[in-house]
């Protein structure tokens, strides 16, 4: 899958792309302005799949995200987020170029409830909030 990231502050997701040929065209019809803060590259991996974003972006599988959140222990802040998680299902193309629009993927804070909740459901907390199929 080929990703299109903004490498400006902030720094975000600009598009996901199955194909090639489609990431390209969409990087086509930005600004030249916009391309110039912009880098593409190629992930192996396949929908469904997920980004974490600490300290930047990672794009990760199933299998490799239950393990990260299976080495995690909840905190005794409850507000702390230790980083969030977007779900990428199909090709993401956000309507308005230039603008972080992440917001829209579904998405979610992995905070120390967060994590409390899932150590006591497991697996089947992800899918009743609607992060895994």
């Amino acid at each position: 899958m080929f990703v299109i990231e903004s490498v400006a502050n902030p720094k975000y997701i600009c598009g996901v792309f199955e194909r090639e040929k489609d990431a390209k065209a969409y990087l086509k019809g930005l600004p030249a302005d916009l391309r110039r803060h912009l880098r593409v590259y190629n992930v192996e991996l396949q929908f469904p799949c997920f980004i974490i974003e600490e300290d930047g972006f990672e794009f990760t599988g199933q299998e490799d995200l239950l393990a990260r959140l299976d080495q995690l222990n909840a905190s005794h802040f409850d507000d702390q987020v230790y980083f969030n998680i977007y779900l990428i299902d199909s090709d993401f193309r956000p309507k308005k170029a230039g603008l972080d629009s992440m917001g829209m993927l579904r998405h979610v804070h992995v905070t120390s409830d967060f994590l409390n909740w899932y150590k006591s459901e497991g697996i089947g907390y992800l899918n009743r909030i609607g992060m895994l199929d």
